[in-house]
């Protein structure tokens, strides 16, 4: 409790002047506890009620901890993000996320979110999420669409029907667009790397980010703009891939980092050795750095 009064800067009472009212807030003066050597000379009441230093019975340690401690149902946890391809049904995502969860150390327990939440805010606000693993396993492709013109660029589409009202702006700098999973599908918004650069909030903080639609290293811009956003590593396909064989590599990639504790580069080559490249378009995974 002594240092608790010290140090907490807690209010513990009130007291009048010229009839106003102002708070009492015990604390050791900011100059005297700067450092951990001035912490252990602050003197505390002893076992027999005599004032004692802190150094006499106490020793302080520097340890790392997470910035912050993520809770789900009062337990710890880590979320994973995803989105849902048009031409995948929730039956089958929610069996490829079960399959994915047995790569998991015992202990763990999943629990989803439904695809409607993937929209351009969604990833707008992803790198504020302080993840160290980020599985994009969303449709993309190498260009979207504003109006009539194609902006090339690696791009990841949300969840969200395409309207023109929305993200005008953002629509103008060629960060936010509409994609196609066909030319005569329905169209839904598709986030573009000018986006992820200029319009993400936050930092990925040094995560390893897997990109696992089509096209991730169509060109570098994809890669260049996770980086600029302080993503450590970039792994996606060099072309082409069938939702089948990006599946499978997904589940072989995530047990190489996940459960096997394999750098990235060590994991894409473990990988590629067990699914091999796509047997139909022969896209390779690749990393940046």
């Amino acid at each position: 409790s002594d240092l608790s009064t010290l140090l907490g800067g807690n209010y513990v009472n009130r007291f009048s002047i010229q009839g106003r009212s102002y708070k009492v807030i015990p604390q050791v003066k900011r100059a005297e506890r700067l450092t951990p050597d001035q912490l252990t000379k602050i003197y505390v009441t002893g076992s027999d009620n005599k004032l004692v230093p802190l150094s006499t019975f106490a020793t302080l340690r520097t340890t790392a901890e997470p910035r912050e401690l993520k809770k789900f149902q009062q337990l710890n946890a880590v979320r994973i993000q995803g989105v849902i391809p048009p031409n995948v049904s929730l039956d089958q995502a929610l069996k490829f996320l079960e399959s994915q969860s047995k790569n998991l150390p015992l202990g763990y327990t999943v629990d989803y979110a439904g695809g409607e939440q993937i929209t351009v805010d969604f990833y707008r606000n992803l790198p504020k999420g302080n993840y160290g693993l980020v599985i994009l396993r969303v449709h993309s492709t190498a260009e979207v669409t504003r109006g009539s013109e194609d902006v090339t660029a690696v791009s990841l589409f949300t969840g969200q029907p395409y309207t023109r009202e929305l993200y005008y702006q953002e629509q103008l700098q060629g960060r936010v667009g509409f994609a196609q999973y066909t030319e005569d599908g329905p169209k839904f918004f598709g986030i573009t790397s000018e986006f992820v650069q200029k319009s993400m909030n936050g930092d990925f903080n040094g995560a390893t980010v897997l990109m696992m639609g089509c096209q991730g290293f169509i060109n570098n811009r994809g890669a260049e703009a996770f980086a600029d956003k302080g993503a450590r590593t970039f792994i996606g396909w060099d072309g082409l891939v069938s939702a089948q064989h990006t599946d499978a590599a997904t589940e072989a990639l995530v047990r190489q980092i996940v459960q096997n504790g394999a750098d990235p580069k060590k994991a894409i080559e473990l990988t590629m050795a067990d699914v091999g490249p796509d047997p139909t378009y022969g896209s390779h995974l690749i990393s940046r750095p």
